[in-house]
């Protein structure tokens, strides 16, 4: 994505720390997207949601509220209704259809809050529809403030567009990493970050490693390295290997 060029446009028009909370929040639900941490990518898309709510009030009323203080109104019906019936020279996009996205979002981050007891989770699937909805948010401010051609417009939307998978995938009978060219002990911290405290057997099966012996003498790379703490066949990922696994799945 080019967050630069996306920052520095929506600078024209916002305070650039306002639009920079904005990329930085989508970003960072977009990487604990990636890795399945459903939780905190919820929580990136709320503060996402407040980034783009200061967004909305620069344009109707011209006022600016900084990141460390609330906003005066509270995210409601009666919020909408007041934008919408704001004067008409202020396009629709502002008054209406960004904030009733915006609204959307707000309420299944806070009125769902990503904790479930019930045994069908929509955790996932809330994720996923946010993650959608906010790529459709950042790339409609972009497409309003844009001043390049059509053409590099087109593309970093385009770019924020992208569909984007989870680089785990679990079979049912095991998990799977969906990048064939990511090696084995890349591979190994990533199904750690995802479920910690396998044993060989159980990451050998996932990873389909054909040598028993040579992934044993990966394992204890990774342990001599620091990256996992490898003993009786039982592997625990390390601060250092939390570490390097986040770089992975972002």
């Amino acid at each position: 994505m080019y967050r630069n060029d996306i920052i520095t446009s929506l600078a024209k028009d916002y305070p650039e720390d306002i639009a920079n909370a904005l990329v930085g929040n989508y970003i960072s639900a977009l990487g604990e997207y990636r890795k399945e941490d459903w939780m905190n990518c919820s929580g990136y898309i709320g503060k996402f949601v407040e980034s783009a709510r200061r967004m909305i009030h620069i344009k109707l009323t011209g006022e600016s509220v900084p990141l460390n203080k609330e906003m005066n109104e509270k995210f409601t019906n009666k919020q909408l209704n007041e934008w919408e019936n704001m004067r008409s020279e202020f396009p629709e996009e502002y008054r209406i259809i960004i904030p009733r996205n915006l609204y959307a979002m707000y309420c299944i981050r806070n009125k769902r809050g990503g904790v479930h007891l019930n045994h069908i989770s929509p955790n996932k699937m809330d994720a996923s529809l946010l993650i959608n909805s906010s790529k459709w948010v950042l790339s409609e401010f972009f497409r309003l403030s844009s001043t390049k051609s059509i053409e590099e417009t087109t593309d970093i939307i385009e770019s924020i567009m992208n569909k984007d998978i989870c680089l785990i995938w679990n079979t049912g009978e095991t998990d799977r990493i969906l990048d064939p060219k990511m090696s084995c002990s890349k591979q190994i911290l990533c199904l750690l970050y995802s479920k910690n405290g396998q044993n060989k057997d159980d990451l050998l099966k996932a990873t389909e490693y054909k040598n028993p012996s040579r992934f044993d003498n990966l394992l204890n790379d990774l342990h001599r390295n620091r990256f996992i703490e490898y003993k009786d066949s039982k592997c625990i990922l390390s601060p250092l290997g939390i570490n390097e696994a986040e770089k992975l799945l972002k």
